[in-house]
């Protein structure tokens, strides 16, 4: 692990220090993808450095990551899961970084697409990234409507932990679209109380 960790490392320096990014761009999706078999080292010094360095990757191409969205997405969905939180922190930088560069609804389309992911622990951090990018970015650069079609299911999620979050998430939501412009959400709870026949969802999220 000691030789891959200082190999990482050198890599970092090496794309740090590239100023033409001319010659990465035909190459960026197989670099993702390597980037993805390292993050399932088991050392959590590479992990972290990896992640390191798809967020300089990320800087240095600016929209020019835009055609690579989804296998960057996918490759940070790989460690969404961990319990440890540094991984989770770097996971959360990398696609602020994304979304200063890209907007946050393209890279939020993409990241949604985890709420129905098998592992609760993916999905109860999706849903702190959905609230991280509403507390950061203005209200005004979100769908928010349609934000809330796509959370409201993960309120009547199996585990505890993401039913908690999806309560925090609209409770987000609720601040940024105003009183008096409610409609969108009240709809979207309305529609999952009914079709999951879950009563209480709506008091839950009133209170």
């Amino acid at each position: 692990f000691r030789s891959r960790a200082q190999a990482v490392e050198e890599l970092k320096r090496i794309v740090r220090d590239m100023h033409d990014h001319s010659a990465i761009l035909p190459h960026v999706l197989q670099f993702i993808s390597f980037l993805n078999n390292l993050m399932d080292d088991s050392n959590f010094k590479i992990t972290t450095v990896t992640l390191e360095i798809l967020g300089i990757l990320v800087m240095k191409l600016q929209m020019g990551i835009k055609p690579h969205l989804k296998p960057m997405v996918l490759t940070l969905t790989k460690r969404m899961g961990d319990n440890k939180i540094v991984i989770c922190q770097a996971i959360m930088k990398v696609v602020i970084q994304l979304m200063q560069i890209l907007s946050p609804s393209p890279v939020l389309t993409v990241i949604c697409d985890n709420l129905s992911h098998r592992n609760s622990r993916v999905r109860q951090e999706t849903l702190n990234i959905i609230i991280a990018s509403l507390l950061t970015f203005p209200s005004y650069d979100f769908e928010l409507g349609s934000l809330c079609k796509v959370i409201a299911p993960t309120l009547v999620d199996s585990k505890r932990q993401v039913r908690q979050a999806a309560l925090e998430c609209f409770a987000v939501l609720a601040q940024e679209m105003g009183a008096g412009k409610l409609q969108p959400l009240v709809k979207a709870v309305d529609n999952v109380e009914v079709s999951c026949d879950s009563e209480g969802v709506m008091g839950a999220v009133q209170a």
